[in-house]
């Protein structure tokens, strides 16, 4: 991806966001996040405009390198720039940041995407669930599932098996039960996953 992009340099081709977002979305994939901020501050010094897409690509890179810690000041930067505008961007730096814990910090965002007038859908809240069930914050894990139901986003097995998952750290068996039995109710088929959170 880095030798395409060199490539067209020296072709005195311009690269473009495809270019450059398509090069970012390689690298990210191996996990080579410094290639990817490389990317995006060349991207940036040759007057090239990121958009969402670019934005997913830089913030899936440092998830999947564990640099949440990054992921946490990227998605600031882009807050405080305007350019958080749409729920892919904020529910790839969600999931980033839940690489760390930072369960704290996710439910900050969730929150900013609501001033910012951009709805939280079902991935938001599923992963927002899943990283504060994971920091054993149960509590707010249910309060979510609730806050769902309340604004009409639809749960999908992921979100339940990540309450199941989080009643199940707080060794509230009990509950755990009652939520499978829910999700029978609602129609969605049970699996292995699902049984073992």
């Amino acid at each position: 991806a880095l030798q395409a992009k060199e490539d067209m340099l020296r072709a005195r081709l311009a690269p473009t966001v495809v270019t450059y977002t398509a090069a970012m979305s390689a690298c990210g994939r191996s996990a080579h996040w410094e290639a990817v901020l490389s990317l995006f501050h060349d991207m940036a010094a040759a007057h090239v405009a990121a958009n969402a897409v670019t934005h997913v690509a830089v913030l899936g890179a440092l998830e999947r390198s564990r640099r949440w810690q990054l992921a946490v000041e990227f998605s600031d930067g882009l807050w405080r720039s305007g350019l958080m505008r749409q729920a892919p961007t904020y529910n790839a730096a969600i999931t980033a940041i839940g690489k760390g814990l930072a369960w704290g910090q996710a439910l900050h965002l969730k929150e900013q995407m609501l001033k910012s007038a951009v709805l939280p859908n079902t991935i938001t809240y599923s992963a927002a669930i899943s990283i504060c069930g994971k920091g054993a914050q149960w509590r707010i894990s249910v309060g979510l599932l609730e806050e769902m139901r309340q604004r009409g986003v639809p749960a999908n097995l992921i979100t339940y098996s990540s309450v199941v998952s989080a009643l199940e750290r707080g060794r509230l068996w009990w509950q755990a039960v009652a939520m499978l039995d829910e999700v029978r109710s609602v129609k969605l088929e049970v699996d292995t996953v699902t049984y073992g959170a």
